[in-house]
């Protein structure tokens, strides 16, 4: 099987000849610490690591890409972001959220985009299909493709997410309950900014959906179900549909604990979870739940075990998780976010008991 083969087929929940291996990092600088201790360029260490998953980005993800100076000069030249007048190190995205250049990981900044939600109306969704907004797809998935990697494109902070970033946290949260309908309003135009994406992103060669949103914290979910199935189960179902009209299957980014959710998610087209972050979820009970029916994509303890463990627990957490998620045949073996500080020797055991239990 090629890589896209593995992939595919495992989303299908069909067996494949190997369990899919996907190593997610912190960010790009953490990746090629890695990298540089094997002397290795990035492309080699994914062969390395065996790695059958790429993932690309639109323009308007800058969060994703705030460490690569040619794709920061790229959006800034065409404007995907613009940079903070006073702060060099502070860049804003289409939506108006800004994110900071010189942490590390995703960090976005406290400004407020929409300070009064009643005046929702005001706010202009940007053109999911503006010139340019496909360029590092268009760049690279040829290229992927040849090699036959499985290549996805990442579609994270989504419409909670989002809807919070615009409003400050608090507030964001509150309006749900004291401005239902602005907030509809605005999930549907950040809904709509999406189909448009995915509308586009269907016509290219890419081996499956992706999208995110975090629904979850690490002692349990964000929102009720009742909520979550009032503002967002009917709008992510249709940012879903492009991809399943299509024939592909959808992958969803969410940390924390989303079991709550995870029901009416399969019911609407769900094939896979993502991370399925083992310090929020019983793995064991997921397993046993849900084996059947959905792909867990990820779940190796990267928080702790890979941290803070000796590379013998490394090796014991890798077996753990494939003796109680694999054995249903539906899994991507993926450690997602190996953090900088992950010792060398730790990263060693990580990639050795990956190759040895990925094996079916």
């Amino acid at each position: 099987m090629t890589k896209k083969e593995r992939v595919q087929t495992t989303l299908r929940h069909e067996k494949a000849d190997m369990l899919p291996v996907d190593f997610m990092y912190e960010d790009y600088r953490t990746m090629q610490r890695f990298a540089d201790h094997y002397g290795m360029t990035s492309e080699e260490l994914l062969e390395y690591t065996g790695c059958d998953i790429m993932y690309c980005n639109v323009m308007d993800e800058v969060q994703k890409f705030v460490y690569d100076p040619d794709l920061m000069n790229f959006v800034l030249t065409h404007g995907f972001a613009r940079q903070d007048e006073n702060d060099p190190h502070i860049v804003y995205d289409r939506w108006g959220i800004g994110w900071r250049t010189d942490h590390d990981g995703e960090r976005p900044v406290e400004n407020v985009v929409i300070p009064d939600i009643t005046k929702v109306s005001e706010l202009v969704a940007p053109d999911p299909n503006k010139e340019g907004q496909f360029y590092e797809v268009e760049k690279y998935l040829d290229y992927y493709n040849s090699k036959g990697y499985a290549v996805a494109v990442g579609q994270y902070y989504g419409m909670f997410e989002k809807c919070w970033l615009m409003q400050g946290f608090e507030k964001g949260l509150m309006s749900h309950y004291e401005y239902p309908d602005e907030v509809e309003e605005l999930l549907d135009k950040i809904m709509n900014y999406r189909i448009g994406v995915s509308e586009r992103l269907v016509q290219y060669d890419i081996a499956f959906g992706h999208s995110g949103d975090d629904y979850g914290t690490q002692r349990g979910p964000m929102m009720s179900l009742d909520m979550w199935r009032e503002f967002y189960k009917p709008r992510l179902e249709k940012i879903w549909k492009v991809y399943k009209d299509a024939g592909l299957a959808v992958v969803h980014h969410s940390c924390g604990d989303c079991s709550l959710f995870l029901d009416d998610m399969i019911e609407i087209g769900l094939d896979g979870i993502h991370p399925v972050q083992s310090a929020a979820m019983d793995i064991e009970a997921l397993g046993r739940r849900y084996g059947n029916n959905l792909v867990f994509y990820g779940a190796i303890d990267c928080q702790q075990t890979l941290k803070l463990g000796s590379p013998e627990d490394v090796r014991a957490n890798v077996k753990y998780v494939v003796e109680h998620l694999a054995k249903y045949g539906n899994m991507v073996l993926a450690p997602i976010n190996i953090m900088r500080d992950t010792s060398f020797e730790n990263f060693e055991a990580l990639v050795q008991a990956v190759r040895e239990y990925r094996q079916l």
